[in-house]
């Protein structure tokens, strides 16, 4: 399988008073009838993937209720809260409120 267009990706709408919505890669490529299959594996996971960043959420709620204010992930030393923080974000973006 080929690699997903690169990110960040924005949903915007077609035009100012358009109902079709489109996704845009931060290059500038509209993803739609044209993806790559990578990209089409990719948005069809979102769904799961939006129920594992609920489920990470929580867990980062749980870690920092017990003072674990550090987590080790891939050999670099993460702040809880600053992950819990860009987890948010993520979820906001997912749930069409960008913050």
């Amino acid at each position: 399988m080929s690699e997903y267009t690169e990110g960040p990706w924005e949903a915007k709408k077609k035009s100012r008073h358009s109902v079709t919505w489109r996704i845009v890669s931060s290059i500038g490529h509209v993803l739609g009838l044209s993806s790559t299959e990578a990209n089409a594996h990719l948005i069809s996971a979102a769904p799961d993937m939006y129920e594992a960043l609920k489920k990470a959420i929580q867990a980062l709620n749980i870690a920092i209720d017990w003072n674990l204010d550090e987590i080790e992930i891939d050999g670099e030393m993460i702040a809880t809260s600053e992950l819990r923080n860009e987890l948010f974000s993520v979820k906001a973006k997912a749930e069409g409120r960008e913050e």
